[in-house]
């Protein structure tokens, strides 16, 4: 066949490098169309400020927990100095860590995953049966004691006496006052008036009373619930609770700073399609998100206007959230988990316009198309270090086996971390220091450790955390023409993995080149043989002679690394342009 033939009598070698790696993990176009700084993909690796890309810390198991189940609600806790705790609910139970150990609080009995949050000195916690409230100290229902109900009217009560119930033992008691009296001081209504509490926390409804002027006045007692549902926030100093099985696409408002009491009025439906609410976030000032599987809102939530007269503004009907724990605020941006993949809505230049943006996982589309739907609702985000990290559940999977990292600070998907399942995630801030927390599908907290090589059960047994870095593929800006590669030369700092290197040729299998290669130079440690190297604890650098590699159009590298630290600073490859096929 003819051939073009461009060999001269000195032929110099062409090189290409990846001077760093901040344009991230984009593993939705093929592997040889990447930037200069892409990468195919990243397995347990993390993006550094400079440009230089690691391996990742470690999830350390917080202490041991007991009956180890999967984690159904997360959140930190934090009342002053001294009050600081990461709550979690596992396994039915409600358990405290106190940054150095788990502490299982009696009298929780919600079941199933749970919208856990602080309402000013409180820990509320809601599920789609029924709901709760923490004090630092004690587990209560969330619940008050209704108007009682005049049986027998008595005599001689005045107008504002205060009868305070009794029975029922609530953590606060519920005072009525007398508001209507007949000639001889017949108890005819009482309410909530200047005095009044309607309690809380109760275990049982009031079952008697004491005070007041008069006698023989009895009446009958009755508690008062939230509506049943599991998707809840604190927004302008109200609770907003949705999900309730009997009116799936109504609001529920709770009055300000009130926990517990949601007055009938005190509703918003979203949008006049019966579509059900699938998720709830608080926004910038007045904003209240709120999500359905196909569409998306904000509620003006100003408190000097009544609740009836809240604006409702849909800003889209195509994109909606499917899990009410796969959406995190991310500076002043709100991101979520759609079936279209991850959005986020952005303030438009007049401040009572909004709108949706383009998905922006698009550079890991491939990981959205594997998302398991029917297992999607588990979804859930975090945010922390200046990276986002979404987890849900693909292929098969019932748990959230996919962790992916967003890198917030280069705007771009980073990774993804292998390990343990992550249910949940929370950030604390023990001490002012910022952490964040994983509840995992094992029931265990792990804590992300940056300086960590390893991730760890409850028992502090180790599991050695592997690295894969698969480049772009190298086509030395000919696209057409074969080349005969020269070698590859990889700069580490800081690095101590020792790796195994492979390329895969025109998307072939990839194939082991070189095993067992040293990422760094030891330290020298006397008494030692000579010949010996010394380390500058500098950039290490490390080249590799590829001329028995045959020939190719374009090949793409991969490092693996099963224990240890990798840390790549930069990549360079050389080879030689051969003559181009014009008839084959």
């Amino acid at each position: 066949m003819p051939l073009w033939d461009n060999n001269n009598l000195d032929d110099q070698p062409v090189w290409s490098a990846a001077a760093d790696f901040r344009g991230g993990m984009n593993t939705t176009v093929l592997p040889h169309v990447l930037t200069d700084n892409q990468y195919a993909k990243g397995i347990n690796t993390t993006l550094l400020k400079t440009g230089r890309i690691r391996t990742r810390g470690g999830m350390v198991a917080n202490g041991v927990m007991a009956s180890p189940a999967t984690v159904q609600g997360m959140a930190y806790y934090e009342t002053g100095p001294g009050t600081e705790e990461v709550l979690v609910v596992n396994d039915n139970e409600l358990k405290v860590w106190n940054n150095s150990s788990f502490t299982a609080v009696p009298g929780y009995t919600l079941t199933g995953r749970v919208s856990a949050f602080q309402a000013q000195r409180h820990a509320l916690f809601f599920s789609d049966t029924a709901a709760m409230y923490y004090d630092g100290t004690t587990v209560r229902a969330i619940n008050h004691a209704t108007i009682p109900v005049v049986l027998v009217t008595g005599s001689g009560y005045v107008v504002g006496d205060l009868l305070t119930l009794t029975g029922g033992t609530p953590e606060i008691d519920a005072v009525a006052r007398v508001a209507t009296i007949g000639a001889s001081g017949e108890v005819l209504t009482v309410d909530w008036g200047t005095g009044a509490t309607r309690g809380r926390g109760y275990t049982a409804a009031p079952s008697g009373y004491t005070g007041g002027s008069g006698t023989l006045a009895t009446f009958t007692y009755a508690l008062t619930t939230p509506p049943a549902g599991n998707i809840a926030t604190w927004h302008t100093e109200r609770v907003f609770l949705a999900g309730v099985a009997a009116d799936r696409d109504t609001l529920y408002v709770s009055d300000i700073l009130e926990l517990d009491r949601f007055p009938t009025l005190s509703t918003v439906t979203i949008g006049s399609d019966g579509e059900a609410i699938t998720g709830i976030h608080s926004w910038d000032n007045f904003s209240l998100l709120v999500f359905k599987a196909n569409s998306t809102y904000t509620v003006s939530t100003d408190p000097r206007a009544e609740v009836v007269d809240w604006a409702v503004s849909k800003i889209s009907s195509t994109v909606g959230s499917v899990s009410h724990w796969a959406t995190m605020q991310v500076g002043a941006d709100v991101w979520w988990l759609s079936r279209d993949g991850v959005q986020s809505v952005r303030r438009m230049i007049q401040e009572t316009q909004r709108e949706i943006s383009g998905s922006v996982s698009v550079q890991v589309q491939s990981y959205i198309d594997d998302v398991n739907w029917a297992q999607v609702h588990k979804a859930s985000m975090g945010y922390f270090d200046n990276k986002l990290f979404l987890s849900f559940a693909s292929g098969t999977s019932t748990d959230n086996n996919t962790l992916l990292v967003f890198d917030t600070y280069h705007q771009v998907w980073s990774s993804e971390w292998t390990g343990p399942n992550v249910s949940l995630m929370v950030r604390s801030k023990f001490r002012n220091e910022q952490r964040l927390h994983f509840g995992t599908d094992d029931g265990l907290i792990r804590t992300y450790v940056d300086s960590s090589e390893v991730d760890t059960d409850e028992l502090a047994a180790t599991t050695d955390i592997p690295t894969e870095l698969w480049f772009r593929s190298f086509s030395f800006g000919e696209p057409v023409s074969p080349k005969s590669l020269l070698n590859i030369e990889l700069e580490f700092t800081d690095s101590t993995a020792t790796l195994d290197l492979s390329l895969s040729a025109e998307g072939t299998p990839f194939e082991t080149v070189a095993a067992g290669l040293a990422s760094s130079v030891a330290l020298l440690l006397l008494p030692f043989d000579l010949p010996a190297s010394l380390s500058d604890g500098g950039h290490y650098r490390r080249a590799y002679n590829l001329l028995k590699y045959r020939q190719v159009s374009e090949a793409q590298p991969k490092v693996t690394a099963a224990a240890g630290r990798v840390s790549l600073r930069a990549l360079v490859m050389s080879a030689f342009i051969e003559p181009m096929r014009i008839d084959y």
